[in-house]
């Protein structure tokens, strides 16, 4: 799984299996730029799902977590995060993320059903 400008693009080995478009972000730039355009700040794969912490062009830049068929690259839900995150890490059940303000710390989170 690889997000780059606004595409979300799984491979299943060299294969391509999907692509689609990340809910947050832009395009990338034809040619080079002072904008933003890495738009995941994480990308973490379960079994049938990616999750994505995007950054964005919002308030809720790095507040979101999305989360993606693996299959068809489809985009299923958002959910709300207690505060703005700078990264992520996924064991089953479990989101691990990091923050530094007001001190560096690391956040477990486990999701609530869909």
């Amino acid at each position: 799984m690889f997000a780059f400008g606004d595409q979300i693009l799984s491979y299943e080995g060299r294969t391509l299996r999907c692509s689609g478009r990340l809910v947050e972000g832009g395009p990338f730039p034809a040619a080079p730029s002072r904008e933003n355009t890495v738009w995941a700040a994480a990308v973490a794969v379960a079994d049938t799902t990616a999750f994505v912490l995007p950054r964005g062009r919002t308030e809720d830049d790095l507040r979101i977590l999305d989360e993606y068929s693996l299959a068809d690259c489809r985009y299923r839900r958002s959910l709300a995060l207690p505060r703005q995150l700078q990264a992520m890490a996924y064991q089953p059940g479990i989101f691990y993320f990091y923050h530094e303000n007001p001190a560096p710390t690391l956040l477990a989170l486990r999701p609530r059903g869909p």
